[in-house]
C-alpha cells in the first residue's frame, strides 16, 4: 500500500457545494443548519457518482464543525473502550488518543468486545477502501464492537 502520510484527500465538488450553501452571513446562524443538512443530503443523492442506499433510514441529520468535532464526540461517548483504527488513517486519532485513551492499531491486535473502531471510507491514506475494511465489517457482529 502506498502511504500518503494521512493527508486529506481534496474534493473540489464538495468544497464548491459547501461554499455555495454557507454564506458568510449565515455561517453561525443555528436556524440554517437543518436547511443546510437537507440540501446536503439532496446534493449527495443527486449525483451519478454515488449509489448510496439507506440514507433515509437515519432519524436525524446533524452538522458538526468539521471532521475533528465528530470524532471528538465519538471518543467522548466511548471513553471506556479501546480505540482502534488502521495505520495510515487520520493522524488526529493517534494524536487524540496518545495520552488519554487506551488504543491500538487494527493491524497490531485482534478486535475485542470492548473496542471502538473507526474506519475511514475512503481510507485517509490512499483515497480507496482499505483492503481489510470488508473483512472487519463482516466479522464485527462476532465481538460486538462499536463503529
Amino acid at each position: 500500500m502506498n502511504l500518503r502520510n494521512s493527508r486529506p484527500i481534496p474534493n473540489k465538488s464538495v468544497y464548491e457545494f459547501v461554499v455555495s450553501e454557507i454564506k458568510n452571513t449565515n455561517l453561525y446562524d443555528l436556524d440554517k443548519i437543518p436547511e443546510f443538512c437537507e440540501n446536503y443530503l439532496n446534493w449527495i443523492q443527486s449525483t451519478k457518482l454515488n449509489n448510496l442506499i439507506g440514507l433515509d433510514n437515519f432519524n436525524s441529520k446533524q452538522y458538526v464543525h468539521g471532521t475533528c468535532q465528530s470524532f471528538d464526540f465519538f471518543y467522548l461517548s466511548h471513553t471506556r473502550k479501546r480505540m482502534r483504527c488502521f495505520k495510515g488513517d487520520f493522524a488526529y486519532h493517534r494524536l487524540s488518543w496518545d495520552k488519554k485513551f487506551n488504543w491500538c492499531y487494527l493491524e497490531d491486535d485482534h478486535i475485542q468486545t470492548n473496542d471502538a473502531v473507526i474506519m475511514s471510507i475512503p481510507f485517509s491514506d490512499s483515497g480507496d477502501i482499505h483492503p481489510r475494511t470488508y473483512e472487519i465489517l463482516r466479522n464485527h457482529n462476532k465481538v460486538k464492537i462499536m463503529f
